[in-house]
């Protein structure tokens, strides 16, 4: 195996520094990662719970899931719902998949892989290489300094009648860059944000349809709708990080449809476990933050057109009545809240899109009429009504 060449500290520098049979070995390299355990001894011997061996798997996983996402993901998606996993296998393939998405959202929040002289090391998150080799050399400065000092001090005669020397004599100085280096980074990162692509939305709805393929059936091993509610609310979080990921995307539109199914089946939305619940609303939060206003305008007025738009905004009217008597009457307190703040985001998101709809032609033309944002409705033709509650409906009994 890939691993039993390598340690596995080294495994996640190995995979970051994205050799040209990278995306040849992924899949193997995947399932490995996947499969591999740690003695117990490795475990009591980590000096630190970053160091630990489950740890760096995980981190491993995740610089392989970001750094090639169609051959690694597919791999790992294929045995997510496999009897030869174990409980954990399927919360690690989970949180790996949420944290790649992340990095490939926004690649400001991976470490970066610095090739030095002796070894490649990898640099945190929010830290420069600049800002790291300037700290590094700051502090070699500074030890050499020290040392020179005291070996002059060491070699000092202790003779006190040493003739001392004159005043105007100019002594030497040491200038440490430190400072100047992070202060000119300073400014450069005040000149402006950097502008990145959002490489997630490629495969946000491979990923989303792979995990909810077959998630209602239950297998040796898998019943998510039954005894498995860890893993169910589980996966209601991963999608809400991939809607989070895909935000005010075009890829959003699809990602929701799929995830207000899911949380629309009754043993998603009626379970009698709140954490699948509280998983549930916080999906539905997340689903109804990153959707896109206008693309949701054009899907009212174009009702009809589309079959996904119309699908959408179905699931959309269901969920207002859902999170409208979860609010009311569910029995775990945090789910009220939850269904509160999903009515709440749905208010905006209807303000939204009227204001959104204020750009598009002459509203007559599509047979779409707009009532006020205080508190009424609008009906058009084709029977989409477009409702914003009031202040006074979102208090929680």
């Amino acid at each position: 195996m890939i691993l039993c060449i390598f340690p596995p500290s080294q495994v996640e520098v190995l995979v970051r520094a994205n050799p040209e049979e990278l995306l040849t070995f992924a899949p193997e390299l995947a399932r490995s990662l996947l499969h591999c355990r740690a003695p117990d001894w490795a475990e009591a011997e980590a000096g630190s719970p970053a160091d630990a061996p489950e740890a760096q798997r995980s981190r491993a996983l995740t610089a392989l899931l970001a750094m090639a996402p169609l051959e690694a993901g597919d791999q790992v998606l294929e045995e997510v719902y496999s009897p030869h996993l174990d409980v954990y296998q399927r919360l690690l393939i989970m949180d790996s998949l949420c944290a790649a998405a992340k990095e490939l959202a926004d690649p400001r929040t991976a470490p970066q892989l610095e090739l030095g002289p002796a070894a490649p090391r990898l640099v945190p998150p929010g830290r420069s290489l600049q800002a790291l080799k300037a700290t590094s050399a700051t502090a070699v400065a500074g030890a050499a300094g020290r040392g020179a000092q005291d070996a002059a001090a060491a070699e000092r005669p202790q003779d006190s009648s040493r003739a001392v020397a004159p005043a105007d004599m100019r002594q030497g100085r040491t200038r440490v860059w430190g400072n100047v280096a992070l202060r000119k980074l300073k400014k450069g990162d005040a000149a402006g944000p950097r502008t990145f692509r959002n490489r997630f939305t490629g495969v946000a709805v491979r990923w989303a349809s792979a995990l909810l393929r077959e998630c209602d059936v239950r297998r040796h091993g898998v019943d998510l709708f039954g005894r498995d509610g860890l893993l169910l609310g589980r996966l209601l979080t991963t999608l809400s990080t991939f809607a989070e990921c895909v935000a005010q995307t075009h890829t959003a539109i699809p990602l929701a449809a799929g995830t207000l199914e899911l949380v629309r089946a009754p043993q998603v939305s009626a379970s009698e476990q709140p954490f699948v619940r509280r998983s549930a609303l916080l999906a539905a939060a997340q689903v109804v933050s990153s959707l896109p206003p206008a693309r949701l305008a054009g899907a009212l007025v174009e009702h009809g057109a589309d079959a996904q738009d119309a699908v959408l905004v179905e699931r959309l009217q269901w969920l207002q009545t859902w999170a409208t008597g979860a609010a009311a009457g569910d029995t775990d307190e945090n789910c009220r809240l939850l269904a509160a703040a999903v009515v709440g985001m749905q208010a905006q998101l209807a303000s939204a899109s009227m204001a959104a709809l204020q750009t598009l032609p002459p509203l007559a033309e599509h047979g779409l009429q707009l009532g006020g944002t205080g508190g009424g409705s609008g009906r058009g033709r084709g029977g989409i009504s477009i409702e914003v509650p009031r202040i006074s409906q979102l208090q929680v009994g």
